[in-house]
């Protein structure tokens, strides 16, 4: 293998928006950069702070879903509207392949040391 120097380090592409089906229809879920993800974790520490609990999936939701140019659809400020989505048919689905996407599959407690 190669060693990649600063040029092409930086024109690897952010990732992939993978579609994800739902029983209402399509949505798209894009892998987040380096200050979304922090962006995220963020979000789950300061709700975790501030309420006690938090609903990662819908935090998930808001990081990942997307258009077709790969722009959210949602922001922070839509976090109580998400919330209210019905888990087992939207967030779940979508808060799963987020999950994979962005290598968080399998640890729902990755945020916890942060």
């Amino acid at each position: 293998m190669s060693a990649l120097d600063r040029e092409a380090l930086l024109e690897i592409p952010i990732g992939e928006i993978v579609p994800v089906d739902l029983k209402s229809g399509r949505v798209r879920v894009r892998a987040m950069n380096g200050l979304e993800r922090e962006r995220w974790e963020n979000w789950c520490n300061e709700r975790r702070k501030v309420q006690g609990e938090y609903c990662l999936r819908a935090l998930l939701v808001i990081a990942c879903c997307c258009d077709e140019a790969g722009l959210r659809l949602f922001d922070i400020d839509d976090y109580d509207a998400v919330c209210c989505l019905p888990a087992s048919t939207v967030l779940i689905p979508i808060a799963n392949a987020a999950s994979k996407l962005n290598g968080l599959d399998g640890d729902e407690n990755a945020i916890e040391g942060n």
